[in-house]
């Protein structure tokens, strides 16, 4: 049987908030860091967990625009080693590749 969504609730303070997520510190509950899709029926819909890097949305703020590829990390991993040379003391035995 899928799990029924949760009914929105309205957390009025801080303190509130802090209670709430004590209570769902029991050890089974974890934060996925995305949103669950609901079905018209109220049927939570589990979509398949994926990094930050592999989530692709068109709102504004979402991580990516487009398909994870993994060229993009290669090129995002050049970059950052190349840009942090400066900030280093000694340049990395491995930095050559």
């Amino acid at each position: 049987m899928t799990p029924k969504a949760p009914r929105p609730v309205q957390i009025p303070s801080w303190l509130a908030l802090a209670q709430l997520a004590a209570a769902c510190a029991s050890g089974r509950w974890i934060f996925r860091g995305e949103t669950l899709t609901v079905s018209r029926e109220g049927t939570l819909l589990r979509n398949p967990l994926r990094p930050k890097a592999g989530r692709v949305g068109s709102q504004k703020g979402s991580a990516r625009k487009t398909p994870y590829q993994p060229k993009d990390e290669e090129r995002s991993l050049a970059d950052f080693m190349r840009q942090a040379r400066p900030h280093l003391g000694h340049t990395p035995a491995s930095a050559g590749r």
